[in-house]
């Protein structure tokens, strides 16, 4: 009896050791009325950064996991949103999820999306805590001029995670600093199924589809995404080490810039032929490989090389779907999207015999 009830206790105090407060918070730029405290849709924060303000808190010492969840009832882009102040850790975390994501993973101005337009410094969506996931979350930024620009900036902390995410750049008629993903100092950062495309100039080599900062050997891991027409696709500074699989980084004016040793590129597909078992586009054309990329849609097309040509799993089951949300199947293939659906069989009865 005396060794039950210690087993009981020690369930008990592990049970309780798990046990965390789970809260999450609606954020809808088209919200009408309401009470505006993020209890529910009808009572949504009309931006992320009110919803961030309001419930900035320590998480740690009262074990608690927050979920925003962002949608645009009727198209309205929210603005830019900065997450500091808060105490999170590994178990207590933050969620910032898009709950209208576009079901296609093809960017949609009718569903809910962060944009900028500045003439200043400005990120659309910082993180300046540890452990925040981003998923499903459109984002576009444009620059009138020489500031700093990025789509998602990560400032000096670890375990930060962006998980099938559209980020863009337009209208970028200046020379600057802008760059879709800025993970400064961070270790690890992990991202997959992401696309980020635009950010392009003439001659500025400082327009970036990421670029990986760091001096301690950070680790920044890519998988299945895919950057396509940036200056710089993917940029490793300084110390850090990139490890990138599965990526389509192509149609950049250069896919990847290495500064450093350490860096892994495997089952890539460039235009240079980067890293080990690299993909080439079939016919050296990208959109022998994709359904249109030029116009943001890099959805895989049936026959391509990219298809069914990386390798299974690469995260260790972090991950096991595409942008779509559809299952990934063996062989993995290349890039935000998984291999192309099946041509469906034909339908009808059976032709009648001709005699």
């Amino acid at each position: 009896m005396k060794k039950l009830l210690i087993l009981l206790i020690m369930f008990g105090l592990i049970t309780q050791s798990f046990a965390y407060n789970d809260y999450t918070y609606y954020v809808d730029p088209d919200v009408v009325g309401g009470l505006g405290d993020g209890s529910s849709w009808a009572n949504a924060y009309s931006s992320l950064q009110a919803a961030e303000t309001a419930q900035q808190r320590d998480l740690v010492s009262s074990d608690d996991r927050v979920w925003f969840q962002c949608r645009a009832s009727a198209g309205t882009a929210d603005i830019k949103a900065a997450f500091s102040g808060w105490s999170t850790d590994v178990d207590n975390t933050i969620w910032i999820v898009g709950d209208d994501f576009p079901a296609d993973g093809i960017f949609d101005t009718s569903k809910y999306s962060i944009s900028i337009n500045s003439g200043s410094s400005a990120a659309a969506l910082e993180s300046n805590l540890n452990s925040i996931t981003i998923r499903n979350i459109q984002i576009e930024t444009a620059a009138s001029s020489t500031a700093q620009i990025y789509g998602i900036f990560i400032n000096n902390k670890f375990g930060n995670t962006i998980d099938s995410c559209i980020i863009r750049s337009f209208g970028n008629t200046t020379s600057g600093r802008h760059f879709g993903i800025y993970p400064y100092i961070c270790d690890p950062v992990t991202i997959w199924n992401t696309t980020v495309t635009g950010y392009w100039h003439i001659s500025d080599n400082d327009y970036k589809g990421i670029r990986c900062y760091g001096n301690n050997g950070n680790n920044y891991n890519l998988y299945n995404c895919t950057f396509f027409n940036n200056r710089i696709g993917i940029h490793q500074d300084l110390n850090e080490e990139i490890y990138a699989y599965n990526c389509i980084i192509s149609s950049n004016t250069n896919d990847f810039l290495i500064d450093g040793a350490g860096s892994v590129i495997d089952y890539c597909a460039s235009d240079d032929g980067d890293g080990t078992n690299a993909v080439a586009a079939s016919g050296g054309d990208w959109d022998n490989e994709m359904n249109d990329p030029g116009n943001e849609d890099f959805t895989l097309i049936t026959g391509g090389n990219c298809e069914n040509a990386g390798t299974d799993d690469p995260s260790s089951g972090l991950y096991l779907d595409d942008i779509t949300d559809t299952t990934r199947v063996s062989v993995w293939s290349i890039g935000a999207y998984g291999a192309p659906a099946a041509a469906p069989a034909p339908t009808g009865g059976v032709l009648p015999q001709i005699w």
